[in-house]
């Protein structure tokens, strides 16, 4: 009789397991139905399907998982779409910034050849047509310059110079221009001797971008160059007193074609800027600016003393 009961009740509760497996199996292929479906669905381009995401299950995991893959290709997918649409507007501003100069320069030319103009007019034609030949010489340059920096093709050579000095000797092939455009200049350089680790050519570029940015844009006639060292870091400021930079605009100058007022004129290629982003990146450093409108912009470069260190920290 015991036996019978003992019997009796294994049997109920194979039964319920038995019953909760067969539940339990048939809640997971809905599940995996399910899943199906959405994947299918994802498959075929709706790449905003997510997968309802079950409580305490097998599938919980897989879920999650497969929502974050199709989060993070949306993502690539995004980013992908706006370097296209970024490259279309490259392609169309670098097509107008070389076709208006070499028009007008073609135009110069044909006259000259033509026999439109003569004694001096001709030479003052001529005179305006080399200028116009360098200028489209230089923007060229620095876009062959730009186009190596973002392909990562830039070789960086990186050797031991006295910051101080080379940085004074930058702002004296400046002195000429400042006079030309009325431009006041300030200099906080430390009279000690100061060795780090550059590629002398791309602190020239940094430094000569940064100052270029301010005649052409500031629109006004003060220029501040600072540097300071602390903690195996350097840090050059250069500020203006300028219109300055609206709080709009401000967290775009850096990128590539970025100009702030297209109303105005200007000989700029909109990347000089973007260049020296990322030459300073080539060293290890930063480069962010602050601005105040109508009062003041100042660009802030900080550069690790010695590169090798600040590649091992990075």
């Amino acid at each position: 009789m015991v036996l019978m009961s003992l019997t009796n009740v294994v049997i109920m509760v194979l039964a319920l397991i038995v019953t909760y497996l067969f539940f339990y199996i048939y809640r997971l292929r809905s599940n995996l139905s399910e899943m199906m479906l959405v994947l299918e669905d994802i498959i075929r381009g709706n790449t905003n399907r997510r997968l309802l995401i079950p409580h305490h299950d097998i599938s919980t995991q897989i879920c999650y998982k497969i929502n974050e893959i199709v989060k993070i290709n949306n993502e690539k997918l995004s980013g992908l779409k706006k370097a296209e649409q970024s490259n279309k507007l490259l392609m169309t501003s670098l097509s107008h910034d070389i076709r208006t100069p070499l028009t007008s320069l073609l135009g110069y030319l044909e006259a000259i050849d033509k026999g439109i103009v003569d004694g001096v007019e001709k030479d003052e034609y001529i005179q305006i047509a080399r200028a116009k030949a360098q200028d489209l010489k230089e923007y060229i340059d620095i876009l062959f310059e730009w186009f190596k920096l973002d392909a990562k093709e830039q070789t960086f050579h990186f050797e031991e110079v006295e910051i101080y000095e080379l940085t004074r000797n930058i702002v004296a092939g400046w002195i000429t221009v400042f006079d030309k455009h009325h431009f006041q200049y300030k200099l906080d350089i430390p009279s000690d001797e100061l060795c780090m680790y550059v590629d002398k050519n791309a602190y020239s570029r940094i430094v000569n971008n940064l100052i270029q940015n301010v005649i052409t844009h500031s629109g006004g006639n003060l220029i501040e160059l600072a540097m300071s060292y602390r903690e195996e870091q350097v840090k050059i400021t250069i500020t203006d007193n300028g219109r300055g930079i609206s709080e709009k605009d401000l967290p775009f100058v850096f990128d590539r074609l970025y100009v702030c007022d297209p109303s105005r004129k200007s000989k700029s290629s909109g990347l000089g800027l973007s260049i020296v982003k990322e030459l300073v990146k080539g060293h290890n450093g930063k480069i962010f600016a602050e601005s105040r409108s109508s009062q003041y912009t100042q660009f802030i470069v900080i550069l690790p003393l010695n590169i090798e260190e600040a590649e091992r920290r990075s």
